[in-house]
């Protein structure tokens, strides 16, 4: 007498209810799989346009700030960043030479606000050799979010640079 379990296998061969499920599974199995392998350029390549129009945004927003501050002439700046029309939740920054906040104009949230400062004084650096700067961060916390930093040309010699950090999860929210 055969064992129950070779019984099962014999019996799933010569059921058609058996084996259509079974196909059916599989070919949703492979459908998901096949767009996985599909989606995942589509997203790095998403990810790789926003950076080029955040880079974009950030030199259009230093260029602002650098004809403001000289056509008024003013040393204060605090008046120049409330004046940009920012994205919603994205954040702008005036730096010194030294990475010391000269201005800052944005609603993000306090317990958020140090480390990505921190990680917006690691691209002026890079910024004042380069001419403007584009990074990914993430934060366990708050997700994906784009940092720029591009330097200002200024008349009276001063080593400005303006700072774009982008809204949390932004990069999530397009996919």
């Amino acid at each position: 007498k055969p064992s129950p379990r070779r019984r099962d296998f014999w019996a799933l061969k010569s059921s058609p209810l058996a084996r259509k499920i079974i196909m059916f599974n599989l070919m949703a199995q492979v459908i998901l799989v096949a767009g996985v392998m599909f989606l995942n350029p589509f997203h790095n390549s998403l990810v790789e346009q926003r950076q080029k129009s955040f880079a974009t945004e950030a030199q259009l927003l230093a260029d602002v700030v650098s004809a403001t501050m000289q056509a008024t002439g003013a040393p204060a700046v605090d008046g120049v960043l409330q004046s940009l029309r920012l994205s919603m939740g994205n954040d702008a920054y005036l730096f010194d030479a030294q990475g010391n906040i000269i201005a800052h104009y944005g609603d993000m949230m306090l317990s958020d606000r140090d480390k990505r400062e921190d990680f917006l004084r690691g691209l002026i650096t890079q910024a004042q050799a380069a001419g403007i700067e584009v990074e990914q961060g993430q934060y366990a916390e708050t997700g994906p979010f784009l940092a720029a930093a591009a330097p200002l040309r200024l008349a009276d010699a001063r080593e400005v640079t303006f700072g774009l950090i982008s809204a949390e999860g932004e990069i999530e929210k397009l996919i």
